[in-house]
């Protein structure tokens, strides 16, 4: 196995705090790694998916749900966000491996 040591300094520590961060948080991950901004309707959305990725989401009455529907207008960012929270969440596997949601779009 080659040495990956690197020498301290030469990646600057808020560039190594923000990868942590996105491995773990969605939201961040679509931030550092895509240098996405959230709209503002987005941001709701990105809320129910880390929930969702985190086993914590909630339906309308307050109980334990693993379903989640998001139903928005064409050009609202749908699609681009689900194909990037399946990416997220594929790498994540390896970190959290007992919350591996099981995820489906149309």
């Amino acid at each position: 196995m080659p040495d990956i040591t690197l020498e301290y300094g030469l990646i600057a520590d808020e560039t190594i705090e923000r990868a942590a961060r996105s491995s773990l948080f969605f939201k961040d991950y679509l931030e550092f790694v895509h240098n996405w901004k959230p709209r503002a309707h987005q941001l709701l959305w990105y809320k129910a998916l880390q929930d969702l990725a985190d086993n914590k989401l909630l339906d309308v009455n307050g109980n334990p749900t693993n379903k989640l529907m998001i139903l928005a207008p064409p050009g609202s960012g749908k699609t681009d966000s689900m194909i990037e929270f399946n990416a997220w969440v594929i790498g994540r596997c390896t970190l959290v491996p007992d919350n591996i949601p099981q995820i489906g779009y149309v």
